[in-house]
């Protein structure tokens, strides 16, 4: 049984490194810097003024903590496999 999980900041880095897919379809990220692009709930309040881009505000918070929700999927997954 596969068991592959995708990390969607992960993804984001590997296949858009420079932000031009992310800029173009969602604009409210287009001020956010590239290393914060995958991940900009990481940004500090500073970050999110300079961004024009305010989690909570501009753009959602996230709605699950991935890393709790992987450690999660994978304790469920081993179960199911036993």
């Amino acid at each position: 049984m596969s068991r592959r999980i995708f990390n969607l900041v992960l993804q984001q880095r590997r296949h858009d490194p420079d932000g031009s897919y992310v800029r173009r379809w969602v604009p409210e990220l287009r001020g956010v810097p590239d290393r914060r692009l995958g991940a900009p709930w990481t940004m500090s309040e500073a970050e999110q003024q300079t961004a024009r881009c305010v989690i909570g505000g501009d753009y959602p918070a996230p709605v699950v903590d991935h890393a709790r929700e992987r450690r999660v999927a994978m304790e469920r997954y081993t179960a199911a496999t036993r």
